[in-house]
């Protein structure tokens, strides 16, 4: 079994962005991780994973949460649960394709100075990928969590 809890997404609103800064935001988390689990799944560039096993992905709760700074997170998130739910239909091998989309980790929060509120503890969060690892489901994301939007007030310097 995969687990992958990786890819950094920018934060910023879309007029921070140019191209070539939002080309970077895709190719490191929707394209990079789509991409390891096609080569996971397949087996044949990455042969670590058995038939049979499972691949869950880490998205976000951004991918559904309307926030002006968020729209490369959300992008990303979204276009992995996309992914995860179409490709885990009928994955090659008998492999299973599942996500979980945490809110805001509270840790992560804390060391960011950010609102507590609706941020899950990193404790809740890791148990959400227990039954997608060790389960039969395919093509699932499960929220752990609820996300709260952040106020206007919450800007980036």
């Amino acid at each position: 079994h995969v687990v992958v809890c990786c890819g950094p997404s920018t934060y910023g609103a879309l007029e921070s962005f140019d191209a070539r800064r939002w080309e970077e935001n895709c190719n490191s988390k929707l394209v990079a991780i789509s991409r390891l689990v096609v080569m996971l799944a397949k087996g044949e560039e990455v042969g670590i994973l058995r038939p049979g096993g499972s691949i869950t992905v880490t998205t976000g709760q951004s991918a559904r949460t309307a926030f002006g700074m968020w729209p490369g997170l959300a992008l990303n998130n979204a276009g992995l649960e996309a992914f995860v739910k179409c490709s885990g239909i009928k994955a090659p091998r008998g492999v299973r394709i599942n996500a979980v989309a945490p809110a805001l980790v509270r840790e992560t929060a804390l060391k960011a100075n950010l609102p507590l509120e609706g941020t899950v503890p990193a404790a809740e969060a890791a148990a959400a990928y227990l039954p997608l690892v060790f389960g039969t489901a395919s093509g699932e994301v499960v929220d752990a969590g609820s996300q709260a939007t952040f106020s206007k007030s919450h800007q980036t310097s």
